[in-house]
């Protein structure tokens, strides 16, 4: 947290609880540790990848939980997965609210389950295609469609991104000797008021303007107005721009909870559970942490660093004999400072074992209940199993009789010798 505060600009003084900035940052942490596999330390982590970002404090609680979401769905870490959102929402032009950001990660998570890819990987691919995409008319759902079933055809992350900006890039911005062929095939780009039409509709006309050539001239049209390298991406939209492309598209628009959902179901297992326990215990710790007091623990840590320059100073004046001189009056500090506070360490001992005692005395009806449960199912299993155990015992000692029997003869003449 003192990281996050020093990123955000705050100086010594504001890094603490009677600061409301920092107080919200800290305290969503907590939640988020608390409520999250992600402890409230990678929570922290996270806020400080999002005040890199430029997000003030409210605007980074509040993406918080979408990044965390993010990350846990997509088996990421909070740096890639804080990364990949602030800087997307960023190039795509969108407003980082949470309505926005919750959508866009929903979005992502529907895209990977119903596509050949990976939340990870669709985020490299938006922030390869980056600005480019924002002229989409369907925005992030036209997007996300069009990585899907790019990916489907084996071009993915980075990789899908650079096909995807590469391919609008051919169509807005042509050759001439493109723009020829596009015009010769009756293919608009634009709407009447110089808007992106969207991207399928495009593709729909381009596939109807090239019905009735043979594969040659389909593919010698295709390259004159499309980079040769992305030709496999162009094919790929060009096959799927009918059914699958309704279908994922659909998918993707009704995609809300798929983040939430996605999260949940990648840590309903044993290794999620133990990840759970141990943010849960680390929450446990910063809570006594600051039960104790963290200002207390700063004074009494800094008073000591004091003494230790004391010693240090009386060497460097009067080497050993300095040294032992000033090490008697460190000791008489300590002792003092020991004494002032020994009431409050006593009455906090009493207050603890005092608390102890009153939680047990509030429980003992539900503690006696399950002692006592314990000890009848334990002896219930007892009875259960004594034949057998008086079976086993009857063996055994049948086996040990039978043992001294045969060493019988050994036995006496070792003893008579």
């Amino acid at each position: 947290m003192s990281q996050v505060a020093a990123t955000m600009g705050m100086t010594a003084g504001e890094a603490d609880y009677s600061n409301e900035q920092y107080a919200m940052l800290a305290n969503t942490a907590k939640e988020m540790g608390a409520a999250t596999k992600f402890s409230a330390a990678e929570s922290a982590e996270a806020l400080n990848y999002m005040a890199l970002a430029g997000y003030d404090a409210e605007k980074a609680c509040g993406a918080l939980p979408t990044v965390l979401n993010l990350a846990s769905a997509g088996g990421m870490d909070l740096a890639a997965a804080s990364d990949m959102v602030t800087d997307s929402m960023s190039a795509l032009g969108i407003e980082a609210t949470q309505e926005n950001l919750t959508k866009f990660g929903d979005q992502l998570a529907k895209t990977a389950q119903k596509s050949n890819t990976s939340v990870s990987q669709l985020g490299e691919a938006v922030l390869t295609v980056g600005g480019t995409a924002k002229t989409l008319a369907g925005g992030t759902t036209e997007l996300n469609t069009l990585l899907g079933i790019i990916a489907d055809n084996g071009v993915k992350g980075a990789e899908g991104g650079t096909a995807l900006r590469n391919i609008m890039l051919s169509l807005q911005a042509p050759t001439d000797m493109a723009a020829k062929k596009m015009k010769a095939l009756g293919l608009s780009v634009y709407t009447a008021e110089g808007k992106m039409r969207p991207m399928n509709d495009i593709l729909n006309d381009l596939n109807k303007s090239m019905d009735g050539m043979s594969d040659q001239k389909k593919q010698d049209a295709l390259s004159t107005i499309f980079n040769k390298n992305d030709l496999k991406s162009v094919n790929a939209l060009l096959a799927n721009s009918g059914d699958r492309y309704n279908e994922l598209s659909g998918y993707v628009e009704d995609s809300a909870g798929a983040m939430e959902n996605m999260a949940k179901t990648m840590n309903d297992n044993l290794t999620g559970r133990i990840t759970e326990f141990k943010s849960a215990t680390e929450g446990t710790g910063i809570a006594i942490y600051e039960a104790l007091g963290s200002s207390n623990l700063k004074d009494a840590v800094a008073k000591a660093s004091g003494w230790m320059t004391q010693l240090t100073k009386a060497t460097e004046k009067g080497g050993l004999s300095g040294l032992v001189e000033e090490a008697g009056t460190v000791a008489s500090e300590v002792a003092v400072t020991v004494a002032d506070q020994l009431p409050s360490l006593v009455q906090g001992g009493v207050s603890i074992v005092q608390s102890l005692v009153s939680g047990i005395d509030q429980n003992r009806g539900s503690i006696a209940q399950s002692v006592m449960l314990g000890l009848s199912t334990m002896l219930t299993g007892i009875m259960k199993l004594a034949p057998q155990l008086l079976s086993l015992g009857a063996g055994m000692l049948l086996s040990l009789l039978q043992g001294l029997d045969q060493q019988m003869p050994g036995i006496l003449s070792a003893g008579l010798t």
